[in-house]
Parts: structure tokens; C-alpha cells; sequence
């Protein structure tokens, strides 16, 4: 799939045999990226909270890009 994406790297499935949020938060970043170059993605991945706060900063660039893409195409109708 990601390389259906044009991920950069290959990715095999043993990198996900076990618990590898280092890749999800690099895979991650880069889909966010694609989406929204200009997005602001926190790098510090290391505690708990830091990952939390990565995850939930990136669900609201994708929401809120999402919506915005919306609304212009329904002024656009």
C-alpha cells in the first residue's frame, strides 16, 4: 500500500511485528505532509503524552483541512 502512495522507503511487514510507533509517527507525518505541506507536526514522540499530542494534532490538520476542502467545493456549487 505504500508504495501504491509513493511512500519513499519500503516497508516490510516484520517492522510492525512489534509495537513501532517510531515508523506509524514517520508514516504519519508524511501522509500529513502530502496532505497539507505547510502543517505543523510535532516531532517529540518520546513520552506518553507527547504521543498522544502527536495523534490528536494530527487527526485535527486532517479534519480541519478535510473541512475546509468541503466548504470550498460546496461556495464552489
Amino acid at each position: 500500500m505504500a508504495r501504491v502512495l509513493s511512500y519513499p522507503r519500503l516497508i516490510s511487514m516484520e517492522n510492525f511485528r512489534q509495537p513501532n510507533f517510531r515508523l506509524v509517527a514517520e508514516i504519519m507525518t508524511w501522509l500529513v505532509k502530502q496532505y497539507d505541506p505547510t502543517a505543523d507536526v510535532p516531532q517529540d514522540i518520546e513520552g506518553e503524552q507527547d504521543r498522544v499530542m502527536f495523534i490528536r494534532t494530527v487527526a485535527q490538520i486532517i479534519v480541519r483541512r478535510r473541512s475546509s476542502r468541503r466548504s470550498v467545493s460546496f461556495i464552489a456549487l
